[in-house]
């Protein structure tokens, strides 16, 4: 009898080891595990922004003036980048300056909670409509030279041509015409657009001449660039 009260006092004693040696190990798990749940961010559960941008652009100068309203159905912090080469800035509502060309807007918002998203928007900066110009009327000009004499030698009526440039950039020529006293309408051998000017228009109208002779320059016109949309 005792031999074996001895016996099962051994195996309860084996059993009290193993429970504390599973223990040592299992609860070094179990206090990791709930430490890592309880270090869980508090932005992985709120939720991301979704971006808009709202663009004005009711004047058209130029450089070209926009103004960019951020939009967002969280509270964010936004940084704009205008793919133009500029510093990237920051604000709810910003106003940028654009030369003639398209750009991708880029508006970056983040949360509170570190939540980001990022949006697009495309403009395309142009101060005029785009619209061909393909003619030129003239209702006056000099009969004579200014010594009185008519401008072709023959005295028939001048044939004349125009030229357009864009400040000192010549940009295109009107087809000759003969011309008396009056009005005159001239297409030009390159149509061109409005939205080449940034500069003063100018208007030079010559008197065609037969080589080696050189064109006698009749008149210059000079438009201020103040044009307002066609």
């Amino acid at each position: 009898m005792g031999f074996r009260l001895w016996h099962c006092r051994s195996t309860g004693f084996k059993k009290l080891n193993w429970l504390l040696f599973l223990s040592q190990i299992l609860l070094p798990i179990f206090v990791a595990s709930f430490l890592i749940s309880g270090c869980k961010k508090k932005s992985d559960d709120s939720p991301s922004p979704f971006l808009g941008i709202t663009v004005y652009n009711d004047f058209k100068t130029h450089p070209d003036t926009f103004i960019f309203k951020a939009e967002s159905t969280i509270p964010c912090n936004y940084k704009w980048n205008f793919a133009d080469g500029s510093t990237e800035v920051s604000g709810d509502s910003v106003m940028h300056i654009f030369d003639y060309g398209f750009y991708n807007v880029v508006l970056k918002g983040e949360t509170a909670e570190g939540k980001t998203a990022t949006t697009i928007k495309g403009i395309n900066a142009s101060p005029y409509t785009k619209a061909n110009i393909v003619s030129l009327s003239l209702n006056s000009w000099p009969v004579h030279k200014s010594d009185g004499t008519t401008w072709d030698s023959d005295g028939s009526a001048a044939d004349i041509y125009c030229q357009i440039w864009n400040g000192n950039t010549y940009v295109s020529t009107t087809v000759s015409t003969n011309a008396p006293q009056g009005t005159a309408n001239f297409n030009f051998i390159t149509p061109f657009a409005i939205t080449q000017f940034d500069k003063s228009i100018i208007i030079k109208v010559f008197n065609y001449n037969f080589s080696p002779e050189t064109d006698d320059l009749m008149e210059t016109v000079v438009i201020e660039k103040t044009l307002l949309r066609l």
